[in-house]
């Protein structure tokens, strides 16, 4: 829905996930639209991309402040839990506002009916949650500073719904708004005249505007496993999304940085954790090696070895699916078959002739320099393609090979150290394997101290993958190490054999 036709009573998408072990209610992440107000174009405040309307500010029940909505389309509830709804109603967060909240504002009045949703049975508190919420601390808003985990949404009903740190988000970006030109922003009286607040809290597409003395409350304690994983998200936050034009804006002084860090100093001196605060969040994961990688991981690009990347764990729009798809089914489907259909997917790599890569439109362009020019974008300082180029690339590059140079940065391929696939570049990544190049550049979760195995050639890395697998296979299925080599030899010298056992060439 766009944003100047919400209307009082919507329930609001605030916030878009939230890293949790235990399950979080969907509707969770939206709150009630108490008040709305068009603030004019031509304010302290202004926006693109509205075809010359002004912002809309939306208080939200259990919101410390007003949104400021980015333009375009925003999330809203289609069917409100009637309980919920009735609760809210009666006891409403911005009881009192003057009209209008902000200098020259249009308040919205149009309302609209929405069917209360089924009523269900209450939910089953069987799911891990624990019996309270977590500690929080309250500070002055002009205390916070990015990576504190603010409660963007301070209450829901029934209270014993939420689970531990529901409710709070990670504070990105914050930028200061002086006492001037706020008091030409809002009438108000308990925020004229005082600083305010422009921030950007992960997973939330819209900027809070907060009173720079404002109590706000933060979480004392963080989950080990949120704050790695949101954290390292935190380059995605430097800016608010709508791109707002605030004359005055501008980041705390040194002198505020030096003022905040000893009052919250002092308030952490005063808040007393509870024994079983850190049992409040159970693992979500419980595998060694992917919660280190969860703890001490970060996200973003680093040169990876193709030989150390998954094969493809299906075909798209590739002449050579009908292959694969046979030999798939060559390969067993029970509780011992983890890696079939990566081992079947490199096999096929091993079939392909020189000739079935070239009449394929991914594998016509220059993928060694390719390959080598991305490489260079990658451990050189600048970590850009264009940079890395040298006289000799320019007449062999053609315009195409840009393209795939630049898919790399603005579609890269995605993938997690240590997942058994990738999230894009099939495509990429087959031809890069059949032009021997040996690297490549991958986004994803990695860490950084963590180094790769020696790349191994695109063909013995397939070999190891097929007789990897049915190494492993067999040696579990028959437990005789000598049978199962036999075995193996036998399935990789005969293909056609294994339909007998695991499956048909239909």
């Amino acid at each position: 829905m766009d944003a100047h036709a919400l209307v009082p009573g919507d329930y609001l998408r605030i916030i878009f996930d939230q890293y949790s072990a235990v399950r979080v209610e969907r509707s969770a992440f939206y709150a009630r639209a108490e008040h709305i107000e068009v603030l004019p174009a031509d304010g302290v405040i202004r926006t693109r991309g509205f075809n010359g309307r002004g912002p809309v500010a939306v208080f939200c029940y259990g919101v410390p402040g007003p949104l400021l909505l980015h333009c375009g389309d925003h999330q809203v509830l289609t069917q409100i839990d009637a309980d919920r709804e009735h609760h809210e109603q009666a006891a409403p967060w911005w009881p009192s506002l003057p009209a209008p909240f902000f200098t020259r504002a249009h308040i919205v009045t149009a309302v609209r009916q929405l069917p209360a949703a089924p009523a269900t049975e209450p939910p089953d508190r069987r799911d891990g949650r624990p019996p309270r919420m977590a500690t929080t601390m309250t500070m002055p808003a002009h205390a916070l500073r990015p990576g504190d985990y603010l409660e963007a949404i301070a209450a829901r009903h029934p209270a014993a719904d939420r689970s531990s740190d529901e409710g709070f988000a990670r504070v990105q970006w914050i930028e200061v708004l002086d006492p001037e030109h706020a008091g030409r922003l809002t009438t108000h009286p308990a925020w004229r005249g005082q600083r305010l607040l422009l921030v950007r809290l992960r997973s939330a597409l819209d900027i809070l505007l907060l009173g720079a003395d404002s109590p706000v409350r933060v979480l004392a304690y963080v989950n080990p496993e949120r704050a790695a994983f949101e954290g390292s998200f935190d380059s995605d936050g430097d800016g608010p999304t709508f791109d707002p034009k605030v004359p005055a804006g501008r980041p705390f002084t040194p002198a505020e940085e030096q003022a905040a860090h000893l009052q919250r100093e002092r308030l952490r001196q005063d808040v007393r954790l509870p024994a079983d605060e850190a049992a409040l969040y159970p693992q979500r994961q419980t595998d060694p090696a992917e919660r280190r990688r969860l703890l001490h991981g970060v996200n973003g690009v680093r040169l990876v070895p193709l030989s150390s990347l998954p094969w493809p764990h299906g075909l798209f729009k590739c002449a050579h699916a009908p292959t694969g798809a046979r030999l798939a089914r060559g390969y067993p489907r029970d509780k011992d078959s983890d890696g079939a259909s990566q081992a079947a997917h490199a096999e096929l790599f091993t079939q392909l002739s020189a000739q079935d890569f070239a009449a394929c439109p991914y594998h016509q362009a220059n993928w060694p320099l390719i390959g080598e020019i991305a490489r260079r974008a990658v451990v050189g300082p600048e970590r850009e393609w264009r940079s890395a180029l040298i006289p000799a690339d320019t007449d062999q590059l053609t315009r195409q090979d840009e393209r795939w140079l630049n898919s790399f940065e603005i579609d890269p391929i995605n993938w997690d150290d240590g997942h058994d696939a990738i999230t894009n570049g099939q495509h990429r990544l087959c031809a890069l394997r059949a032009a021997g190049v040996l690297t490549c550049p991958v986004d994803g979760r990695h860490v950084p101290d963590d180094s790769y195995p020696t790349p191994v050639p695109a063909h013995e890395h397939a070999w190891q993958t097929v007789t990897g697998f049915w190494t492993r296979y067999l040696t579990k299925r028959l437990r005789n190490p000598k049978l199962a080599d036999l075995a193996r030899r036998i399935l990789l010298k005969c293909p056609a054999s294994r339909r007998f056992l695991f499956g048909t060439d239909r």
